[in-house]
């Protein structure tokens, strides 16, 4: 199977995986922030893979939040989730993650990214008059601590199961990470390079086989000196 065709089939099982997986684990729901556990999980193991799979898996995540609840407020949340999927993607389509510092800026990065937008999100749409399953009176300061906090905890246990993931199931190792952060120059003439490599050590190998030659030689040139 070509690298090609196993992003797309790992696209489509993340994508299946993260619609279903909505309707059945059980949410915690108190109208501005609610808890899905592990409903990120798969949109960041997408964002490792490549851009394209983590836009199919967010839209499955989008649709999927769409068709389980009645919250507006959840809706405007996920939609916001494509902030840090963008900049997860181009992270590490651009620079990589090559050591534990990279994995951590990340998990702090996409927890920023996550809560301040999902408050925007949720502060959006209580200005357009969506309402809100709480009795705080002090409804900004509820969203800032319950919204902001709760989702950077969410974020960040749903980004290193993510990483724990792609350590076990070794998916990056599946579709050839060696050439992921490659230029296109370079992909294109990487085979080629292998090729000729191949072919330099088959003219190469054989210096010894002329050696029996050249001995065999030198032994008739004595005997006719004899």
């Amino acid at each position: 199977m070509n690298p090609r065709t196993k992003k797309i089939t790992i696209s489509a099982v993340l994508s299946s995986l993260s619609f279903v997986y909505i309707f059945f684990m059980p949410t915690i729901d108190l109208g501005v922030w609610s808890f899905t556990p592990f409903s990120h999980l798969p949109l960041f193991v997408a964002a490792f893979i490549s851009p394209y799979t983590a836009l199919m898996t967010y839209l499955a995540v989008l649709l999927g939040f769409i068709a389980s609840t009645p919250n507006p407020l959840v809706w405007l949340r996920a939609g916001s989730h494509i902030v840090f999927v963008v900049f997860l993607c181009l992270y590490v389509k651009y620079r990589g993650v090559k050591t534990t510092r990279d994995i951590i800026f990340l998990a702090i990065s996409t927890a920023i990214l996550h809560a301040v937008f999902e408050i925007i999100a949720v502060l959006i749409g209580l200005a357009v008059g969506f309402t809100v399953n709480t009795a705080d009176y002090h409804l900004v300061l509820f969203i800032v601590l319950v919204l902001g906090l709760g989702t950077v905890g969410h974020n960040t246990i749903d980004f290193f199961g993510a990483r724990f993931v792609l350590n076990v199931t070794k998916i990056e190792v599946a579709l050839e990470p060696t050439t992921k952060y490659r230029t296109k120059e370079e992909n294109q003439t990487g085979d080629k390079h292998d090729v000729s490599d191949h072919l330099l050590e088959s003219v190469t190998a054989p210096e010894n086989t002329t050696a029996p030659e050249a001995t065999t030689a030198d032994n008739i040139f004595e005997e006719d000196n004899l």
